[in-house]
């Protein structure tokens, strides 16, 4: 008893937890909820309880939210080298069918008078051209190794585009007929006694005058090779754009733009 006396606060609170610990397990004992002091207790239980779980569902939401979104960047980079696949996909297709276009548009060579079915051609990529808007000189990715020799004639499938004047192992170089270096017979598709000879400019057009001066020719007329000098006869040169009699040479000259789309030329048929 004398030690109960000098430890009364201890004492006190002791009693006090061994009061507490008695009402609650004769509250669970009887259901929690026979008495007013178990349903204190479970109020107060419930009050204690309330910021604990309610942490507890704070935390669990958070980890959750954490992994959702740990997920979603997942499959958003998925998505994305998926895009990116059928980008890739898409352009491959695209080249694809550009080159088919191409090479149909280089199969109309085949329809110029000198060249049929059985001609020897090789199609080429253009893979060079002179530092001028113009394409005077070009250079190809053919050469010994495909049987190319200087001299053969190179169209595209709108018309003449010169001649191969240099040879390598896997390339050779192209002349254009708009080199000044070059001289060309012509004559009018159609009208074969009209007769000319044009010659580069070293532009995007071609010049010449007609051997008759009293030929009849027009703008808009065709004119196609004569066969008389290195090119075979047939081939589309171009169309006539202008027509003028000059009094000083007393002959009439014409300015043609070739056939030839040498603006954007990405390949070209070699006819050996």
């Amino acid at each position: 008893m004398r030690w109960i006396r000098e430890h009364k606060v201890f004492s006190v609170v002791a009693a006090i937890v061994v009061v507490l610990i008695l009402v609650i397990v004769g509250s669970f004992v009887s259901g929690g909820g026979s008495s007013v002091i178990g349903g204190g207790v479970q109020k107060i239980i419930n009050t204690v309880e309330k910021p604990f779980a309610a942490f507890a569902g704070g935390v669990k939401d958070t980890f959750n939210g954490i992994f959702k979104y740990k997920d979603l960047q997942e499959e958003n980079e998925q998505l994305k080298e998926e895009n990116k696949e059928l980008k890739e996909s898409n352009n491959n297709l695209q080249m694809q069918r550009s080159e088919y276009e191409e090479l149909q548009d280089l199969a109309k060579a085949f329809d110029f008078e000198p060249f049929g079915d059985d001609s020897d051609a090789v199609a080429a990529n253009v893979i060079g051209v002179d530092n001028s808007m113009i394409y005077r000189n070009i250079t190809v990715d053919v050469g010994e190794d495909k049987g190319i020799k200087e001299g053969d004639v190179v169209v595209d499938g709108n018309g003449l585009v010169g001649e191969v004047t240099e040879v390598n192992g896997n390339t050779s170089k192209i002349s254009s007929i708009l080199d000044t270096d070059h001289n060309i017979s012509f004559m009018v598709q159609n009208k074969t006694s009209v007769l000319g000879v044009l010659n580069g400019q070293g532009k995007s057009k071609l010049s010449g005058y007609l051997i008759d001066d009293n030929a009849n020719i027009a703008e808009g007329d065709t004119l196609v090779t004569s066969g008389m000098g290195h090119y075979p006869k047939g081939i589309i040169i171009g169309r006539v754009s202008k027509v003028e009699f000059n009094s000083d040479t007393q002959l009439r000259i014409v300015e043609v733009r070739p056939t030839a789309n040498f603006k954007s030329m990405t390949k070209v048929a070699i006819f050996k």
